[in-house]
C-alpha cells in the first residue's frame, strides 16, 4: 500500500485487515429538535441544512491529498472527483452528487492488480442552525483500523474487461473491497466509534470512500471494472 506515501488522512484507512465492502447512506430530516428532558421544539426544516461537497477536479484532489487543505473554490456539489493511487493501473469515474436528496452514486472503476485503489473524498458541512448527527447505527466499527464496515456487508458488481477471463474475475470479486473512514477538521480520524457522531453547526467532517484490491490466492488475469451500490447516510437533529 506504500504507507509512506500516503497523507494523514489516506493511511489511517487500512484496507490489508478487512474482507467487507460497505455502502453508506442518507435519509430524511428528522422533524423534532429535543432541547431538554422537558422541553420540545419542532424546528424550520429550512434551518437544517446539510451540504455534500465533493472535490472538483484532479489537482484539487491532490492538494487535499499531500496537504489535507482545500479551499472553498476547490469544491462542487455535484461531483466527486476520485483520487486515483496509479494512474497506469487504475481508471475511476467521477462521483455524482445529489444534494437534494443527499446521495453519491456513480462510484465504478477499473482496477488490475491487488493493493490498487480509489478513494472518494468528500466534505459534510453543517450549515444548518442546528448541531446535527450522522447515523451509523446500522454499521460495525473495527476499532483496529479506524472505519466503519456496513452490516451485513455489500459487495460491489465486477465486469471483466475483454480479454480478462469472467470466473477469475468472479473468484476475484471479494476481494476489492470498500471501506469508510470518518475524519475532523485537523486530518485526524474519528476514533470514539460512536454510532451517532456529531456535526455542530457551522462545522464539517470528512468522509473518505475508498475502494481496493486486497491481495488474494486467486486474481484476475486481466483489468476488470467494479462498480458499488450509491452511498446514502442518515442524518437528524437528534441523538
Amino acid at each position: 500500500m506504500e504507507k509512506e506515501r500516503r497523507s494523514k488522512l489516506l493511511v489511517i484507512v487500512a484496507l490489508a485487515l478487512t474482507t467487507m465492502a460497505l455502502t453508506v447512506g442518507f435519509a430524511a430530516f428528522s422533524t423534532t429538535l429535543n432541547i431538554s428532558s422537558n422541553a420540545t421544539v419542532t424546528p424550520n426544516e429550512e434551518d437544517f441544512k446539510i451540504v455534500v461537497y465533493g472535490l472538483k477536479d484532479r489537482e484539487a484532489v491532490n492538494k487535499f491529498y499531500e496537504n489535507n487543505t482545500f479551499d472553498e473554490s476547490d469544491l462542487s456539489t455535484t461531483i466527486a472527483t476520485p483520487y486515483i493511487s496509479n494512474d497506469n493501473e487504475v481508471t475511476a469515474e467521477d462521483a455524482i452528487i445529489v444534494n437534494s436528496t443527499h446521495t453519491i452514486s456513480n462510484l465504478s472503476v477499473g482496477l488490475t492488480n491487488p493493493t490498487n485503489e480509489v478513494a472518494y473524498v468528500t466534505i459534510i458541512k453543517n450549515e444548518g442552525k442546528y448541531d446535527a448527527y450522522l447515523d451509523l447505527t446500522e454499521y460495525t466499527y473495527d476499532d483496529e483500523n479506524k472505519e466503519y464496515v456496513l452490516n451485513p456487508p455489500v459487495t460491489g458488481t465486477c465486469t471483466p474487461e475483454e480479454g480478462t477471463t469472467k470466473e477469475l474475475v468472479d473468484a476475484t470479486c471479494d476481494s476489492v473491497i470498500q471501506v469508510l473512514g470518518v475524519f475532523d477538521t485537523t486530518g485526524d480520524v474519528i476514533t470514539t466509534g460512536e454510532s451517532l457522531l456529531t456535526i455542530p453547526k457551522g462545522k464539517y467532517i470528512v468522509l473518505v470512500s475508498l475502494i481496493g484490491y486486497l491481495e488474494t490466492d486467486t486474481r484476475a488475469d486481466g483489468p476488470f471494472s467494479v462498480t458499488f451500490p450509491t452511498l446514502n447516510l442518515n442524518f437528524s437533529t437528534t441523538k
